[in-house]
């Protein structure tokens, strides 16, 4: 059950307050001024806090304040409750930290079903596992800002300055899903550089910035949405109001990530084999043409390696195909097992595969060569009663300076070795 805290002088108010609040299940404590509830919060934890505005021993924006410096209540949900309501007075609310303000005679009538719509609302804006840079030099605010978005899942990072906010994702060790940063910071300092190494970095391209200023100046307004932000917030500002553009931001953030890894599942799948996840006879010619073109400026030799399995339709024939899929996939992974992070290897086509060796003579592919046609004779295939052997072609560029020359070449051989 969730716990109430009632603070106000007026009995009948108070219990106004209680009586609309157990109708929706919170379980409810009163405090008579400031300093019994001071104490009520030091020994327990408030989900929800209704503040009179003006208490006989100070003013109840005060505790909120008070509250949102504490990260033990930056999740609370705050409620001024006030016998005037202007822009004065919303300012002050809202500046201060509160979730929202009510007028007293309209309590019964609305402040429950507020807390519920409240509930419902944060609950459609549930981002669990998504994370927030908050960039902020006051306090307040970055408490204030982190429990509006832990109600709605997001996970939190606070820096109350721009050189650590810079150096943390510099590091490399965190990227988050959206950044809310304060504008303007002390000395004079704006938050425009730290936005351009943002959009400047392709790791980070797809992350809504959001900015936050007190300045209601329209150049102040444009400076921010040319140095890239996505949006602005003006502060202090409406708590619906932030939930409703953070939900807008986050959602298209889901939505650009998932373009990006459909695209790269369809750019790999494009540039793979799907039987034995290698690269395939595209990929292949797309790699010779880049190696073919640097030896052309560099003169560093490259070679190639082609070979198959030799007998494969009967080694089909009588263990099936499935093992015969087993056999490419595990000759596929040898070949990967031997060869460098340099080396491109491929499915040629069927049975055959091809490799790439940048940076290497003839001698070093024959070797190459050897020590995987024996590796792979003496491997044991499981379901395979038989041993399984190979045939190789090697050639180096600098036996026919054409790339499709050296393809054919090595083919040759291939077949020779027969």
């Amino acid at each position: 059950m969730e716990k109430a805290l009632v603070v106000d002088d007026s009995r009948l108010i108070r219990k106004s307050i209680r009586s609309e609040l157990e109708k929706f299940s919170y379980k409810v404590d009163e405090a008579a001024d400031l300093n019994e509830a001071r104490k009520k919060l030091t020994e327990n934890y408030y989900d929800v806090v209704t503040l009179d505005m003006v208490l006989p021993d100070g003013k109840g924006l005060d505790l909120c304040r008070e509250m949102k410096y504490q990260q033990k209540f930056e999740q609370t949900v705050v409620i001024i409750i006030t016998s005037l309501i202007d822009d004065s007075v919303r300012i002050q609310c809202f500046q201060n930290g509160a979730f929202g303000y009510f007028m007293k005679n309209s309590v019964r009538e609305g402040l429950g079903v507020f807390l519920q719509n409240v509930k419902d609302f944060v609950s459609t804006c549930c981002f669990s596992g998504m994370k927030a840079l908050i960039v902020e030099d006051s306090k307040l605010q970055r408490n204030f800002i982190s429990g509006l978005l832990k109600k709605s899942g997001v996970t939190p990072i606070c820096m109350e300055n721009l050189e650590s906010a810079m150096d943390l994702l510099k590091s490399g060790s965190y990227v988050p899903d959206v950044v809310l940063i304060d504008y303007f910071f002390g000395s004079g300092q704006t938050s425009g550089e730290f936005v351009n190494f943002l959009k400047k970095d392709y790791n980070f391209k797809n992350i809504p910035i959001i900015a936050m200023t007190v300045s209601d100046d329209r150049e102040v307004r444009n400076s921010l949405f040319y140095t890239g932000v996505n949006d602005f917030f003006h502060k202090p500002f409406d708590v619906e109001e932030f939930y409703l553009r953070l939900r807008a931001h986050l959602l298209n953030k889901i939505l650009l990530d998932d373009m990006e890894k459909t695209n790269k599942l369809l750019q790999l799948q494009a540039i793979t084999d799907g039987l034995t996840g290698i690269y395939n006879r595209r990929y292949f010619y797309e790699t010779l043409s880049k190696e073919d073109s640097r030896f052309r400026r560099t003169k560093e030799p490259y070679s190639l390696i082609i070979f198959d399995i030799d007998h494969f339709k009967r080694i089909n024939d009588r263990f099936g195909h499935i093992l015969g899929d087993e056999v490419i996939r595990e000759i596929a992974s040898i070949a990967c097992s031997l060869t460098r992070d340099s080396d491109t290897v491929a499915r040629y086509g069927g049975e055959e595969f091809i490799i790439l060796l940048p940076e290497t003579e003839c001698k070093g592919a024959y070797t190459l060569a050897e020590k995987l046609r024996k590796t792979i004779e003496g491997t044991v295939f499981q379901g395979i009663n038989t041993r399984i052997t190979s045939s190789f072609g090697v050639a180096c560029i600098s036996e026919t300076k054409c790339s499709d020359k050296l393809v054919n070449l090595a083919d040759e051989r291939l077949y020779q070795s027969k």
